[in-house]
């Protein structure tokens, strides 16, 4: 009996250690889940961590560790240390056991393309007083013209006498120009006809007859009164030269047909390229406007390389956004009439309520030039919405500031006119109220008159 009772306990603990066996693998096994599963009922704390031994874990069953099955899941490096301390509620950990992994490969370098060089910095240089490129505008003064001049202007390494009456630490950059180079595919031989536009006539179309000066002059398009040709020290270069001409015939009217009779013929151009400081009033950039030039000294002449408003009004001379002339303005940049030696500028504004032509607020410098007046000067617009400036070969000649003009048509505006874009016009003219107040024609023998620009040039200050 005492046999079969041995053997019984024998088998039976065979078994046990059997079932034990593979209990504790299967807890193992899925101890994980085990551990969610108790966790999220608030059952389960970690009440032993260690990076080398694993988690020790109290399984509880009634919520407060009376009762617990405790497992354990270490690696047999070291003893565990005793816990000598109750457990105390700690942030939450991570509560999964881990599982022995896989041995990691060690990864094998794979050789990259070489990296660039880093450059190497260029010492550093002063910058250049003028950039040979397109500057983007920020006016709003109606569409731009298509010429190939202004998108592609030719290279320009002068440096403009007026640099130096820039404001402290600013530049210029080259919005566009006219070099008036050669060009036999254009009118007259280099004038682009998407840049500039001719006036015709003594006036008529415009409703001033002899230009409201008494002028004398029928201004054209034939190439003996404007043309563009070659300069006589450099053929590939070039020169505008408008020519007036004892010419006593009928002045044809471009826009209604009709003739008058004038006593000579000369040329206008009118830029279709409106020029503006950049920016806003108070708060602007410059512009700078140039243009190299020899006069004729000669009597009755009458050279001008100056401004009016941009307008919609073809057939309005001196109309603007603030009306018709003087309330739009008039920017005089350089003339010059009969033998005289200065070089005359000149700002107009104000106006007269209801009446045109009146009310002439005029400001004006004239700089003596003596015996040079007859030879090549470059002659400049530095124009800001506080004040306008011109200078001849970097001299002052004009200076005026905010509250030196005005306009009849906006007396709150303090900027007016001269807030709005003009554009550049070159002429001679012959006779007229300033140089033959008496309205004597000159001597016919004298001309013709030689009017010459190597090439205008417009500027953003930056």
């Amino acid at each position: 009996m005492f046999v079969k009772v041995m053997v019984w306990w024998s088998f039976s603990l065979v078994f046990c250690i059997i079932l034990m066996h593979f209990l504790f693998q299967s807890l193992s096994m899925h101890s994980a889940k085990f551990v969610e599963g108790f966790k999220a009922r608030g059952k389960v704390k970690p009440y032993y961590h260690d990076v080398l031994y694993g988690y020790k874990v109290a399984f509880s069953t009634d919520g407060n560790y009376s009762n617990y099955l405790q497992l354990d899941y270490m690696q047999p490096v070291a003893p565990v240390q005793p816990l000598v301390q109750p457990i105390v509620q700690q942030p939450t950990l991570p509560l999964t056991v881990p599982v022995p992994a896989a041995p990691v490969p060690v990864p094998v370098p794979v050789p990259s393309a070489p990296k660039p060089a880093a450059p190497v910095p260029e010492p550093e240089q002063a910058p250049a007083p003028v950039t040979v490129v397109e500057a983007p505008s920020t006016e709003k003064a109606g569409p731009r013209s298509k010429s190939k001049k202004v998108t592609n202007p030719l290279p320009v390494t002068e440096v403009p006498p007026i640099k130096e009456h820039l404001p402290e630490g600013m530049s210029m950059v080259l919005r566009w120009s006219d070099e008036f180079t050669p060009d036999p595919s254009l009118k007259n031989g280099g004038i682009d006809e998407d840049l500039w536009r001719f006036h015709l006539g003594d006036g008529s179309d415009f409703n001033i007859p002899k230009w409201a000066n008494q002028e004398m002059q029928c201004y054209t398009d034939k190439p003996e009164n404007i043309s563009v040709v070659p300069m006589e020290d450099n053929p590939e270069k070039g020169k505008l030269v408008i020519t007036a001409l004892a010419d006593d015939g009928p002045c044809k009217s471009a826009k209604s047909g009709t003739s008058n009779t004038q006593k000579f013929t000369s040329a206008k151009i009118v830029c279709r390229e409106p020029v503006h400081w950049v920016g806003t009033s108070g708060a602007s950039k410059p512009v700078v406007v140039t243009a190299k030039i020899k006069v004729p000294v000669a009597a009755g002449s009458w050279p001008a390389f100056w401004m009016l408003p941009s307008t919609a009004e073809e057939w309005c001379s001196g109309c603007g956004e603030y009306g018709g002339w003087v309330s739009s303005g008039e920017i005089d940049i350089m003339e010059h009439v009969n033998t005289e030696t200065k070089s005359n500028s000149a700002l107009h504004s104000g106006g007269k309520p209801d009446v045109l032509w009146e009310g002439d607020n005029v400001k004006e410098g004239k700089l003596e030039l003596g015996g040079k007046i007859s030879e090549w000067h470059e002659h400049t617009l530095l124009w800001d919405s506080t004040y306008i400036r011109t200078y001849v070969d970097g001299k002052l000649n004009l200076d005026t500031k905010l509250g030196d003009w005005s306009s009849i048509r906006a007396p709150d505006n303090k900027y007016a006119p001269f807030d709005k874009p003009f554009n550049v016009i070159l002429n001679l003219a012959i006779g007229g109220k300033w140089p033959t107040p008496d309205g004597k024609a000159p001597p016919a023998d004298g001309f013709p008159y030689k009017y010459e620009i190597q090439y205008v040039r417009v500027y953003d200050v930056v």
